[in-house]
């Protein structure tokens, strides 16, 4: 189905010729450029990718889920389509000679999702996603995935993982100063796919009430209260001196994603910013008969 047959809501933005330096946190591109700037590195993460890691995660995948397209969830490959849309990614990968991402879901409890290969990308949702939150709530997820893939995050996604895996089995004394820079990307990475989400979502509210969501596990609004969410999110940008900062630091070292708070309030920060307003300023709407 083309892109450009997708009708997004009235009033609801897409953004025409959009790169990822458009929107990419300024920690993921200082990161990532480093990681590109190391001889070979990328021809070597590619083969090993994709002779042997990447196909035995699509087939994983592909025997263990369904495949979401028009007939199998259709209301959920419609909001994928409109991410595309949204995104300018459809355009980008068929410059780079590669089809859509294909969509899947999966079993599993945990509230969270997936991105994986490389000449084909594919995306996994897992089910409890779809069950168990609203449509803002999974469309945000299914954007930010999307966004890992226009800000070319997925190869080094990919292998990083699969690196952390091996370094940790690995009982060397330091083996840690390996995996804290490989870390400290994989959480930089997580903002900049923030923001393809809220780019996609365009509303601040919903942005913010995933990760209030993500943070306590619950999903039912009628017991959350995002303001008292958002002073959670000020109280924690307040604690600012040499320890609390150094605090900060060390909690997060070893982990693959930011804290929810902080990723709210960098969220809540860029889209009450410049860069954001400009974005949305250049952002086209659809007009009645469709955009062609």
């Amino acid at each position: 189905m083309p892109i450009k047959n997708i009708d997004l809501p009235p009033g609801h933005k897409y953004f025409p010729g959009l790169e990822a330096d458009d929107f990419t946190h300024p920690l993921d591109r200082d990161a990532l450029n480093v990681l590109r700037n190391i001889p070979v590195l990328d021809q070597v993460i590619n083969f090993i990718n994709k002779e042997m890691i990447e196909r035995a995660m699509y087939l994983t995948y592909i025997s263990q889920s369904v495949r979401v397209n028009e007939r199998m969830m259709p209301h959920v490959y419609e909001k994928f389509l409109w991410a595309v849309k949204v995104l300018d990614l459809e355009a980008e990968l068929a410059d780079q000679g590669k089809p859509l991402p294909e969509l899947y879901i999966t079993q599993n409890p945990v509230f969270n999702g997936f991105t994986g290969g490389t000449d084909q990308t594919f995306i996994v949702l897992n089910s409890s996603i779809i069950n168990w939150t609203d449509e803002k709530d999974w469309f945000y997820v299914l954007a930010h995935e999307l966004g890992h893939i226009k800000a070319n995050h997925v190869l080094y996604l990919t292998v990083a993982r699969i690196v952390l895996e091996g370094l940790r089995q690995i009982n060397i004394p330091g083996i840690d100063l390996l995996i804290i820079p490989i870390l400290e990307w994989m959480r930089k990475a997580e903002l900049t796919a923030d923001r393809a989400a809220a780019l996609c979502l365009q509303e601040e509210d919903p942005c913010l009430a995933i990760h209030m969501k993500f943070a306590g596990g619950v999903t039912n609004m009628e017991h959350l209260d995002l303001e008292e969410f958002i002073r959670q999110v000020d109280l924690y940008a307040e604690r600012d001196n040499i320890v609390d900062i150094f605090s900060k630091v060390m909690l997060s070292t070893f982990r693959s994603h930011p804290f929810p708070i902080f990723r709210a309030k960098e969220l809540r920060e860029w889209m009450n910013g410049f860069e954001y307003e400009r974005l949305m300023r250049k952002g086209r709407t659809q007009e009645p008969a469709g955009v062609s």
